[in-house]
């Protein structure tokens, strides 16, 4: 074998094994969720969580995580089903028919985040959501905890104004009546 073909062949082995040893961009343990960035790891830290496993036939991995001052719901579909639409505005469809006469005062978008200021009777939280290419994990955050630390305009909510009612639903169990993803058609891939 020449140098050159040796050459490309190694370059090749080292280009495939450091993209199998790439940090995911999700990862969870029990009292806190990393999620890795290109320049830093933002954790969401849980106090007392409460974790409840989400199963539809379409979910590889799905739950939902209570605490104290988060809800927190983590989705990833087998390879051969889609979402239906937009995971972040069905989500917000989610909270709309859980919650109502919520109002949105602002959104903001800081990288992979799209944060979401809502508010009912005065009382906020705020609704983030992010992604990598398998899965999705919309955050509920009630006191601003973790928005202030990807977002420089977000701010802490005062109790006094700290929204209280707590989500209690889960997108992946309410998937089959509101059809939010399904397996995805063999017609697909196949063009007419």
């Amino acid at each position: 074998m020449n140098k050159v073909k040796l050459s490309f062949l190694i370059l090749g082995l080292v280009v495939f094994l450091s993209g199998c040893s790439s940090t995911p961009y999700m990862q969870f343990s029990q009292n806190a969720i990393y999620l890795n960035d290109a320049d830093n790891t933002n954790v969401i830290e849980l106090k007392n969580p409460r974790k409840i496993d989400r199963y539809d036939s379409c979910v590889f991995n799905g739950f939902t995580i209570d605490d104290a001052s988060k809800h927190i719901e983590y989705i990833k579909l087998h390879s051969w089903c889609q979402w239906n639409g937009l995971s972040s505005s069905f989500y917000q469809n989610f909270l709309n028919l859980n919650i109502k006469k919520l109002q949105l005062i602002k959104s903001f978008v800081k990288d992979k985040y799209n944060i979401f200021l809502y508010a009912k009777n005065g009382k906020e939280f705020y609704f983030v959501h992010t992604y990598d290419v398998t899965s999705d994990l919309f955050i509920i955050d009630y006191d601003g905890s973790f928005v202030t630390k990807i977002c420089k305009e977000c701010y802490l909510i005062d109790k006094s104004l700290r929204f209280d009612e707590k989500i209690d639903k889960s997108l992946v169990e309410r998937n089959f009546i509101e059809g939010y993803f399904s397996r995805e058609s063999s017609n697909d891939y196949y063009e007419k």
